[in-house]
């Protein structure tokens, strides 16, 4: 006579229902429950979505606003050149958009304007001003400018020192020190009076 070992029953046990097919009832409601979870899913995916591509709108619509402002307020960089900058300031450039500074610097962050002068990032058309006799500010381009533009123009034997160009520039209502003199013309990679002194140079 075949005896079963008392051992094997619970693994037996293990293995009922495995094989069973869920009734209509239970089926209905498994799939109901799966498509709602994936409707669910599927409304929320689409509702960030729409707030991304609804995001991207804004900022598209922002950088224009941006840089049309700034463009216009240095329109005479495009039409005289690069040392007729204005003096700007990204809050200033905020407050006449009724924008946050914060959002015009993360506007204009890693941009660059593309023109027929080339292309140049946009912090070039932000310069810090230097205070006028006038009471305004003028650019630290145009301040360049003109101080290259009097080394060009000074004696081969007798040229301008840091101090008589500041001199100079404040008699043109510049009001400027020395020692920006001495920044603005080292930035321009110009060596000082001493030894410019028997240079020829080309105006």
């Amino acid at each position: 006579m075949a005896r079963h070992c008392p051992c094997e029953r619970p693994a037996a046990r293990r293995d009922r229902g495995w094989g069973r097919v869920p009734g209509p009832a239970l089926a209905a409601a498994l799939a109901a429950r799966y498509v709602h979870t994936a409707r669910r899913y599927l409304a929320e995916r689409r509702a960030r979505a729409r707030q991304l591509v609804g995001a991207m709108a804004y900022r598209r619509r922002t950088l224009l606003r941006v840089a049309r402002a700034m463009v216009a307020r240095q329109q005479a960089f495009f039409t005289e050149g690069p040392g007729h900058l204005r003096p700007l300031t990204r809050a200033a450039l905020a407050a006449e958009l009724g924008l946050h500074v914060s959002t015009v610097g993360r506007a204009l962050a890693d941009k660059a304007v593309a023109s027929p002068q080339g292309t140049h990032p946009a912090s070039l058309f932000f310069p810090a001003g230097v205070g006028s006799s006038e009471g305004g500010e003028i650019s630290a381009p145009s301040v360049q400018r003109r101080i290259r533009q009097m080394i060009a123009a000074e004696p081969a034997g007798a040229p301008l020192s840091d101090a008589a160009i500041a001199a100079e520039l404040q008699r043109m209502g510049v009001d400027i020190a020395r020692r920006t003199v001495a920044k603005y013309r080292e930035c321009m990679s110009i060596p000082p009076s001493f030894r410019r002194r028997g240079v020829q140079r080309r105006t």
